[in-house]
């Protein structure tokens, strides 16, 4: 896996849409690390990754379903973003991503935000997912710097408390509520389809779907990784990807 430094998840990601790697290259990279399917991912991710409904039901963060239902797909009608995207090794202008109504596309923010990477098949989508998350998990148990005193003996760097805090209007106004690291919402509830702006401190992954229950289209915004676990980043507007006002359920670690 990746380095301190690296982002291997990603470059794997860049790959696939470039049509240079596939699910095979997804799976390999996990049995890399003893991963032969979701359970022993489970194992590995110690720490668990866990769901708050509103009721406060606490749910296993990676029961995402395999499939979107086909009525869901069928009616899905894109959203013009206001930057490129790549799919399948081509870049597409904004205007052309109505080529793709009907179809189900999940959506990654480049490092720079100048336009989204994208992928059109869900299980390959949640193998990389895996990559993913194992990576961001082994760097952080592997790699993140320990302080060690009489006060914080073996206490890891970075933000005390990490979250993401997602808001109601563009440019981090209208707050609505804060999920904490290894967490997120099957269900907005009254906060359904709000979501214009989000604010990471000390996280480095949120996923958007685009559908309660984890199902549907997807957009995902990754930072690279930091040595000392100081995470942050300010999403200030998600129309400009054609992600406001249109989140249903939501996760971030």
């Amino acid at each position: 896996m990746a380095g301190p430094a690296g982002n291997k998840a990603f470059t794997l990601l860049s790959a696939i849409v470039d049509g240079d790697a596939s699910i095979q290259d997804s799976v390999a990279e996990l049995e890399r690390y003893g991963i032969e399917s979701t359970g022993d991912l489970l194992s590995t991710l110690s720490e668990g990754f866990r769901t708050a409904q509103n009721a406060g039901a606490e749910l296993n963060f990676d029961n995402i379903p395999e499939e979107t239902p086909q009525d869901l797909v069928k009616a899905i009608v894109q959203r013009a973003p206001q930057v490129p995207f790549i799919l399948n090794g081509t870049m597409y202008d904004p205007e052309d991503i109505v080529r793709f109504n009907g179809q189900e596309l999940h959506f990654v923010a480049s490092l720079t935000g100048d336009h989204m990477l994208a992928v059109d098949d869900r299980q390959l989508y949640a193998r990389w997912r895996q990559v993913t998350r194992l990576e961001q998990y082994l760097q952080n148990q592997r790699f993140l710097p320990r302080v060690d005193d009489a006060s914080t003996s073996n206490t890891l760097l970075g933000p005390p408390n990490p979250l993401t805090g997602f808001y109601e209007d563009i440019n981090l106004e209208g707050h609505l509520f804060n999920v904490k690291r290894n967490w997120g919402r099957t269900r907005l509830g009254g906060d359904n389809d709000e979501i214009s702006s989000f604010m990471m401190v000390g996280t480095q992954v949120t996923e958007l779907f685009e559908h309660v229950d984890y199902m549907g289209q997807t957009w995902s915004k990754i930072l690279p990784y930091s040595p000392t676990g100081d995470y942050y980043h300010e999403e200030r507007n998600l129309h400009q990807y054609g992600w406001g006002d249109r989140v249903s359920s939501l996760g971030t670690w």
